[in-house]
């Protein structure tokens, strides 16, 4: 055979492994990210093929029940310096994908919709260009603690960047909550707030404030993947709504001279609810 033959015949063969091992199943993702010690990601009724294919996806942390993601879609591709990527899409439950697919063990949240692109490395994995939305009601599922404000309105979840290992998240993450609403507020909505987080491994530090609205609220304070979380800071109201809404700003505490009401919640665990004020 002459040398021309033989690169058609290796390229050829090459290309046939290739596509091999494209069209493997993708049950071979879960067993993976198990090889890669990577245990923060639940994969279930994982379909079709590595080079494209769907399952239903959950968060987990020691101690704590998985917390669904919903169905997302993969495709492969390429990312920086020609590393294979994954490009993912979200296929919410309702739309299109059986409310079966969604992880029978997992716990039910509001179905999370948008787009990342995914990177795996030998004990890692890079999320790159990370733009999530939820309906706010994901956010007790989240940080348990939220759950007695029954939290309305839309959470937007974005990041350049970030790294999941077998030790947790790295990166800064920014989390904004737009036309925000709770039980315990006359006035609704409550504008639009902002938390930026820098996570390394299962905790991370924190920046709240509001953007805009009634309320301006500004803090900081630490936050936990099993949902403790603390905070330091103050919130105050505008001149238009000081009355209506000091019921509200009353279960925090006194307000100071310049109408300021300090906020300093201790490092709370994930079960322990916010006070009521209603002395139960």
């Amino acid at each position: 055979m002459s040398r021309t033959g033989w690169w058609v015949a290796f390229g050829l063969t090459l290309g046939a492994a290739v596509t091999a091992v494209l069209d493997a199943p993708a049950t071979l993702i879960p067993w993976l990210l198990d090889k890669g010690h990577v245990s923060v990601l639940q994969l279930t009724d994982v379909q079709d093929s590595l080079w494209s294919g769907s399952a239903s996806v959950a968060l987990t942390a020691p101690g704590a029940a998985p917390r669904s993601l919903g169905r997302w879609h993969w495709a492969l591709g390429f990312g920086p310096w020609l590393q294979p990527e994954l490009r993912l899409a979200s296929l919410v439950v309702g739309a299109g994908t059986p409310a079966a697919a969604a992880p029978v063990a997992a716990m039910a949240l509001p179905p999370w919709s948008g787009s990342l692109n995914l990177t795996p490395g030998l004990r890692t994995l890079a999320l790159r260009e990370v733009h999530l939305q939820s309906p706010a009601e994901a956010l007790p599922d989240a940080i348990p603690a939220l759950r007695l404000l029954q939290p309305r309105g839309q959470v937007a979840l974005s990041a350049d960047a970030l790294q999941i290992g077998f030790d947790g998240l790295h990166g800064e993450v920014t989390l904004e909550w737009h036309d925000a609403v709770i039980a315990q507020s006359p006035v609704a909505p409550l504008g639009n707030w902002q938390a930026r987080c820098l996570l390394d491994g299962t905790e991370g530090h924190y920046q709240l404030r509001t953007l805009n609205g009634p309320l301006t609220v500004q803090g900081d304070g630490q936050v936990a993947l099993d949902g403790r979380f603390s905070l330091q800071g103050f919130v105050q109201s505008d001149a238009l709504h000081r009355v209506t809404l000091q019921p509200l700003l009353g279960l925090l505490g006194a307000p100071d001279d310049s109408g300021r009401v300090a906020i300093a919640l201790p490092w709370r665990a994930a079960a322990t609810p916010v006070p009521d004020g209603s002395g139960r």
